[in-house]
């Protein structure tokens, strides 16, 4: 679950590090591997995910 993880921590600092035009091949596995029942399972909601990323992210810099 690591390409969400990393997506979503740049989306909650506002970094676009991987983006659509550059990666189209990656943005698309992403976009189709989200669709898949055992994955969808497995991974928290977007907002929430981007949410607890923010946090993490404002403990690391806290430290």
């Amino acid at each position: 679950m690591i390409p969400f993880c990393l997506e979503r921590g740049w989306e909650g600092i506002g970094l676009k590090v991987i983006t659509e035009e550059k990666f189209p091949e990656y943005s698309r596995w992403v976009k189709n591997l989200e669709k898949v029942e055992a994955v969808k399972d497995c991974i928290p909601p977007r907002e929430k995910h981007v949410e607890h990323m923010n946090y993490m992210g404002e403990r690391i810099r806290s430290a």
